[in-house]
């Protein structure tokens, strides 16, 4: 593998059955060159950024700057004008309100290049382990201990089922050791064994709501793993079912039939499956901080019911997610990982796959979808990794991408691991729900720059939330 022009030339359309060989430009060549990044601003280093994200130095200075007060200043900004344009309506045909969002908008942005965090990836399993979830083959050969490494590496990005397909079309001289490969073929078995039960259990889930009139579809798992060339190895987790039949109907539903576990804006926990945390039952898909955004991302939801809940996949026995929603749900769904939980592959490779199967008329119309819920910039930054990691052409993708930020969205992706179990600011998260809370927004912050306003919301939207839960009786 080489520089950015360096292609391994490779086999079929990852539609198919077959192995998905793609574009194998070296990613651990392409984040050595910084000259690409802003001059003025470089990263102390990752593991620093970790742990305190708000420290930034200027090249050329050795002085170290804390951004907390800037923060604060950034916070107060966005909430008043984002309280002003909700609490007013302003639409942004309106100049006066749509200049006031926009300068607000725009001093938060500047203020976010300090937090941008730009480091280089030093360690080559993580970097092979993104050549081997997109191509299966792109690196050089490895000795024991690196194959065990590299193991260790997918297991915790939850991509050893689907990296098993690249791993059997390997020649035997480079492929794993038995151990290591044995190991390996046991876990994607157990995630095909598993696959199967949540497609039996989503089956069931469906019927039920749909034998009572309330249309619905599952979101996100077995919906997206259909895209995949071998469904079964995707590694799946609970069951997410959206039922847009309104709040308090649903909520009487659920209780006439089973245990209701804890209830949030979205979505409430129920073992309606008979096991508690199988199941999560959504009022809505996904939510955004910030009121303006989350009241076009609801509006947009709720255009797209009817048609999401229409048409059980014959196949599959329940609705599913067409591709087009599931790519903007999994760039919404993405961003809400990024701020809360971490991110990994696994969600880069369901991104991957779906761009996929989206037919070439409907990209402007997700491209216009993605602007209009501030995150055209996120979308950009992961259209980038996937052209890094998984080759994908930029003709294949809704929006044009951004290899700059993508770069730095993989190096996080590698560190972060599925769910965020490998970062060390999220694992180190400890004391008090309000320091725990206080640590996640420092850390969110760093992400500020994709999407200002959302960022900068959290807290109010938390506030909100504990309110409106308390209210309720949903605490």
């Amino acid at each position: 593998a080489g520089g950015d022009d360096d292609v391994a030339v490779g086999a079929v359309d990852a539609r198919g059955g077959s192995v998905n060989v793609l574009n194998a430009c070296c990613f651990a060549n392409v984040v050595e060159h910084h000259d690409f990044y802003p001059c003025f601003v470089r990263c102390i280093g990752y593991e620093d950024t970790l742990q305190d994200v708000i420290h930034f130095r200027v090249v050329g200075d050795s002085a170290v700057f804390n951004l907390d007060a800037l923060a604060i200043f950034a916070a107060v900004v966005v909430v008043g004008v984002e309280v002003f344009h909700f609490a007013n309506s302003l639409d942004e045909t309106h100049e006066f309100g749509y200049f006031v969002l926009s300068y607000g908008h725009i001093i938060c942005f500047v203020i976010a290049i300090g937090v941008v965090a730009v480091a280089a990836v030093e360690d080559i399993f993580g970097t092979e382990c993104v050549e081997f979830v997109g191509c299966g083959i792109g690196f050089e050969p490895l000795d024991d201990s690196a194959w065990k490494d590299l193991f260790m590496q997918a297991r915790e990005q939850a991509v050893l089922g689907i990296t098993m397909q690249g791993l059997d079309a390997l020649p035997r001289t480079e492929g794993a050791p038995l151990k290591i490969y044995g190991s390996w073929a046991l876990a994607s078995e157990t995630i095909e064994a598993r696959s199967l039960d949540r497609q039996k259990l989503a089956r069931s889930i469906y019927g039920l709501f749909s034998s009572a009139g309330l249309p619905c579809c599952v979101l996100k798992g077995p919906s997206v793993a259909r895209f995949y060339p071998q469904p079964l190895r995707r590694q799946s987790g609970d069951i997410d079912i959206w039922v847009p039949a309104g709040r308090k109907k649903l909520l009487s539903f659920l209780r006439g039939r089973c245990k209701v576990g804890a209830v949030v804006y979205h979505h409430c926990e129920c073992d309606i499956s008979g096991k508690p945390g199988e199941v999560e039952v959504h009022f809505t898909p996904s939510w955004m901080n910030s009121p303006r955004l989350n009241k076009r991302l609801q509006r947009y939801f709720a255009k797209s019911a009817a048609a999401e809940t229409a048409c059980p996949d014959p196949e599959l026995g329940f609705c599913v997610t067409s591709p087009q929603f599931s790519f903007v749900f999994g760039i919404v769904h993405f961003w809400r990982h990024m701020l809360d939980e971490g991110i990994g592959l696994r969600h880069l490779a369901d991104l991957y796959y779906t761009a996929l199967s989206i037919p070439p008329q409907s990209y402007e119309e997700i491209s216009g979808q993605l602007r209009d819920l501030g995150l055209y910039r996120l979308s950009c930054a992961l259209a980038g990794a996937l052209v890094l990691a998984f080759g994908l052409s930029a003709s294949s993708l809704p929006v044009p991408p951004d290899t700059v930020q993508g770069t730095i969205l993989l190096q996080d992706m590698l560190l972060s691991g599925n769910f965020g179990r490998s970062d060390k600011a999220l694992q180190a998260q400890t004391g008090s729900r309000c320091e725990a809370a206080l640590a996640k927004f420092r850390r969110s912050m760093r992400y500020m720059h994709f999407c200002p306003s959302d960022v900068l919301c959290a807290p109010l939207f938390k506030l909100w939330q504990f309110v409106w839960r308390a209210i309720n009786h949903y605490l």
